[in-house]
């Protein structure tokens, strides 16, 4: 029998496979919070809590190989997969430098070859406005990146939300992130049981509601600086189930990094979603 892409990981009965993560996982401030402060290995602590990690630093600098091949080795007796962040120098600053997309590929490569990397998160900002310069972005990024993992994308602005916008964004093979974060009230907000894109995977990614989205000056921290209250986590659990309905695979990835707000928001949803088949470790 032919395995599927996502057999490693438990379905919840009668709905999709679920998989919960944290968007990065060493913080000078999670010491003493998430793990002990003498903490010799971060990454395995948070490996054994939660079903994937998302890897935030290769949105600042291509990985090393030596270094993505560690984190295959050191999580293998867990199978915990990953996810990525595509370089900022791609998404940010609009770069076309054959030489970085080598050393960002060399770099995803021990996770993609140990069958470990779930998907590669293109995050965009705000000023990323749909249109044929955005569109073209999008498809040179498919072109050196979609064979190493499936590509995920994840916007601000609220003209991707219109129906033509959504169409190219499924023609060019991405699957469009839910997010849940402020900046829903003015800008992209996208909340549906649907799945834009490949019906595959569904990535949703917390960063928190905090006011500090729209203050001048606010720092990363302040930022992500936000516990969701029950009611919201409630909120969050309900979205969780809707996309399972539709996609084969549900990413949920918490960055409220601050003080380890992620991790506790992620053992909250798995508390709450243990009738519907407990954890979803990979098995």
């Amino acid at each position: 029998m032919t395995r599927g892409p996502h057999d490693d990981v438990k379905a919840v009965p009668g709905r999709g496979r679920l998989a919960f993560g944290l968007s990065g996982w060493s913080y000078p401030d999670w010491k003493g919070v998430v793990y002990p402060a003498g903490c010799r290995d971060t990454l395995v602590y948070c490996a054994e809590q939660v079903d994937f990690l998302e890897v935030n630093s290769s949105f600042y600098a291509p990985t090393r190989p030596e270094v993505a091949a560690s984190w295959v080795a050191r999580t293998r007796a867990l199978r915990t997969f990953f996810t990525a962040k595509l370089p900022q120098a791609f998404t940010h600053e609009d770069r076309d430098d054959a030489e970085l997309v080598r050393a960002a590929r060399a770099g995803f490569a021990p996770l993609a070859e140990a069958g470990r990397l779930r998907a590669l998160l293109a995050q965009f900002s705000y000023r990323f406005v749909a249109g044929e310069p955005a569109f073209a972005r999008l498809a040179w990024l498919q072109e050196r990146f979609a064979d190493l993992a499936p590509l995920v994308l994840e916007v601000r602005h609220r003209s991707w939300q219109e129906r033509a916008a959504l169409e190219r964004v499924r023609a060019l093979g991405y699957s469009l992130a839910q997010l849940d974060y402020p900046g829903a009230r003015t800008g992209f907000g996208l909340w549906t049981t649907g799945v834009y894109g490949p019906k595959d995977i569904a990535y949703l990614r917390l960063h928190g509601r905090s006011p500090a989205w729209f203050q001048a000056g606010a720092g990363r921290d302040q930022v992500y600086d936000y516990e969701y209250p029950p009611h919201e986590v409630e909120e969050i659990r309900r979205r969780v189930q809707d996309l399972a309905s539709a996609a084969t695979l549900v990413l949920v990835a918490a960055n409220n990094h601050f003080h380890g707000k992620a991790m506790k928001v992620i053992q909250n949803l798995i508390s709450t979603l243990s009738n519907l088949d407990g954890r979803v470790t990979p098995s």
